[in-house]
């Protein structure tokens, strides 16, 4: 791929994801703040940078928007917006 071919795939995935400086919350309750998007070198997977506790953690753009069971055995979404 080229610069410019990356470009558009990380604005096109970049619209659609968590923005940074957005609040989320995890499925446990704590909530973390988005730090930004980014693609994996070696293959291009998107990724959420987020931060909690002062360490910015990293998770893919798939898991981030995945259903789990949640503490109660139910399905939830691993991260929903903050209100």
């Amino acid at each position: 791929m080229t610069g410019d071919e990356i470009r558009r795939v990380f604005n096109s995935i970049a619209a659609m994801a968590p923005q940074p400086g957005e609040q989320w919350v995890h499925y446990r309750g704590i909530t973390v703040t988005v730090k930004g998007i980014a693609l994996r070198e070696a293959d291009l997977t998107p990724l959420v940078l987020y931060e909690h506790d002062e360490v910015v953690w990293a998770r893919t753009l798939a898991e981030w928007g995945m259903e789990v069971l949640g503490t109660d055995g139910k399905p939830v979404r691993r991260f929903r917006r903050a209100e």
